[in-house]
C-alpha cells in the first residue's frame, strides 16, 4: 500500500514538474521576408524556449552557421509552401543562422540562450549604444548598467571566429569609447560585452564596405 501511494506520490511530481517547465517556455517569433529575419537578434532565450521561422515572403532557409557544442544543426526551408519551421533550443550558448540564398545580402540572424535558472543577463542589466551602424571604421560603444561595469570587448564573426579582444577598464557604470575597426573584414560582425561579474551579452552589427 505505502509502495502504491509512493508510485502515485512520484507521478504526481514528475507532473507537475513537466508541465512547469512546459508552462514556463516561450515560442520566439522570427519573420522570413525579403532579405531580412525579423527579429534579428534575440538575446533572453531560455533554454527549453522554441524558435518559430514564419514565412512572409519570397524564397528562402533558415540555416545553422554555428551553434553550441551539443546542441543540434538545422536547415530548413521557408517559402510559400513550407511556411514554418521550429527549433527547440535545448543547449545554452550563442547561435548564429542565415539564409543560404541571401547570407551575402546580410540576412542572417543570431539568439543567445540562458538556462532557465541563471542569474538575470547583462542584456537586462545594461544599456549598450553602438554607432554608427552599419559602421565603415571608428564605431563608438556608450555603455549604461545597472550592475557590474564593463571590463572586455570581444569582436566574432558570423561564423564564431574571434576577431579582436579589447579590454575594457572603467570602474563606472556608464563609460563609452570609441575603436577604430576599419582593419575588420567586411559582412556581420558580432560584439560580445563582458562585465566585472562574468556575464556576457551578444549585440550583432554589420560592417561595410
Amino acid at each position: 500500500m505505502n509502495m502504491m501511494k509512493r508510485f502515485l506520490q512520484m507521478k504526481v511530481f514528475f507532473f507537475v514538474l513537466f508541465f512547469s517547465m512546459n508552462a514556463a517556455a516561450k515560442v520566439w517569433v522570427v519573420q522570413v521576408a525579403d532579405f531580412s529575419f525579423t527579429p534579428d537578434s534575440l538575446l533572453t532565450v531560455r533554454v527549453g524556449d522554441t524558435i518559430r521561422w514564419v514565412w512572409v515572403n519570397g524564397t528562402h532557409t533558415t540555416t545553422s552557421i554555428s551553434v553550441p557544442a551539443l546542441a543540434p544543426i538545422w536547415d530548413a526551408p521557408v517559402n510559400s509552401t513550407i511556411q514554418t519551421f521550429e527549433y527547440k533550443v535545448m543547449e545554452a550558448g550563442t547561435y548564429t543562422y542565415k539564409c543560404k540564398f541571401h547570407a551575402a545580402m546580410g540576412m542572417v540572424g543570431m539568439f543567445q540562450a540562458e538556462v532557465a535558472s541563471a542569474a538575470p543577463s547583462l542584456a537586462i542589466n545594461a544599456q549598450i549604444t553602438i554607432y554608427p551602424s552599419p559602421f565603415t571604421g571608428n564605431v563608438t560603444f556608450h555603455y549604461l548598467a545597472t550592475g557590474a561595469p564593463l571590463r572586455t570587448l570581444k569582436i566574432f564573426d558570423i561564423t564564431g571566429n574571434e576577431l579582436a579582444e579589447y579590454n575594457w577598464y572603467s570602474e563606472s557604470s556608464e563609460s563609452e569609447k570609441t575603436l577604430d575597426l576599419s582593419n575588420i573584414q567586411q559582412g556581420v560582425v558580432l560584439f560580445e560585452f563582458i562585465d566585472a561579474s562574468g556575464k556576457a551579452v551578444v549585440r550583432r552589427v554589420v560592417r561595410k564596405g
